[in-house]
């Protein structure tokens, strides 16, 4: 009898463990499906093209022009939290948890008020210089496209001197171009040894419209951008618009039909990528893009 019991006793603790690991890999594969709209607090007004993402996991994406957001997370993720983050508004972290219960959910993301010292700016007596990766290369390129994930970043530093640098231009090559239109934003980090922080304070964005190849450039004069040693340079893509799938008449289009293709070097810098909103830089051995900086200083 001793020894039924202790069998028995035996059976119920494996039993036990077997839905306990059971639970534990379900709960695993399922999937977390949360949806909502970005907001400005102070003004209520819709926030577009907002980060979100779980930090350092490779999961996320971008708000749309409206505020609106949905992220697929998977179940074992559910204690982690998702961040949302833009140029000139403070971090906001949220419960996954809390975030799949809600719905519809509403986030409201603080602006920030920045004092900036005031920048004058002498162009006569500054001489003007290029920097970085000067490439209209059409062997190598890297393609943009609607396919990858938006909030993807793509960036190269760009060594500059130990002094004020005023930067006036920034420019790149297109060599291939089908989407209707395609808009980015440009961010600008600070580099020693590695990525920091985003030194900008207004969002950069700029559109580019189908069939458009050749150098395309960005008016940096405006927003006073003055920095001080390396730098580094990304574009970000925050929305592809297209309007008609792939050309049957055109080989392999599947794969063309939502890029945009820009020139680069397999050499010349050092380049860093990252799939997706808050992801993890990886750098990138065989590709540099063509990117260049006008600047101007003494």
């Amino acid at each position: 009898m001793v020894f039924k019991g202790l069998v028995m006793r035996m059976i119920r603790i494996i039993l036990t463990v077997i839905i306990v690991i059971n639970a534990f890999l379900l709960s695993g594969q399922q999937k977390i499906y949360i949806k909502g709209t970005i907001y400005d607090s102070s003004t209520l007004i819709p926030a577009e093209y907002v980060n979100v993402g779980i930090s350092g996991r490779n999961i996320g994406t971008v708000s749309c022009n409206s505020g609106l957001f949905e992220l697929e997370i998977p179940g074992g993720l559910v204690n982690d939290s998702l961040t949302f983050s833009k140029i000139g508004y403070f971090d906001l972290k949220k419960s996954i948890k809390v975030l799949s219960k809600e719905k519809p959910n509403k986030i409201y993301i603080a602006p920030k008020t920045y004092q900036l010292d005031q920048v004058t700016i002498i162009s006569e007596h500054l001489k003007e210089h290029t920097k970085g990766n000067k490439s209209r290369s059409g062997k190598i390129v890297l393609g943009l496209s609607k396919s990858l994930s938006l909030g993807r970043e793509i960036g190269t530093k760009i060594k500059l001197p130990e002094k004020d640098v005023f930067l006036k231009k920034f420019t790149f090559h297109i060599v291939y171009n089908r989407p209707d239109s395609a808009r980015f934003r440009l961010n600008i980090y600070s580099y020693d040894n590695k990525i920091n922080t985003n030194i900008l304070t207004k969002n950069i964005y700029f559109l580019i419209k189908g069939n458009y190849t050749g150098d395309y450039s960005l008016d940096l004069s405006k927003y006073n951008i003055v920095v001080k040693g390396d730098i580094f340079v990304s574009l970000e893509t925050v929305a592809v618009y297209i309007s008609k799938g792939p050309d049957k008449e055109k080989k392999n289009d599947q794969y063309f039909y939502d890029r945009i293709n820009i020139s680069g070097t397999v050499a010349g810098g050092t380049c860093y990528k990252r799939e997706v909103s808050q992801g993890s830089w990886e750098k990138v051995k065989s590709f540099s893009p063509g990117f260049w900086l006008t600047v101007l200083y003494y």
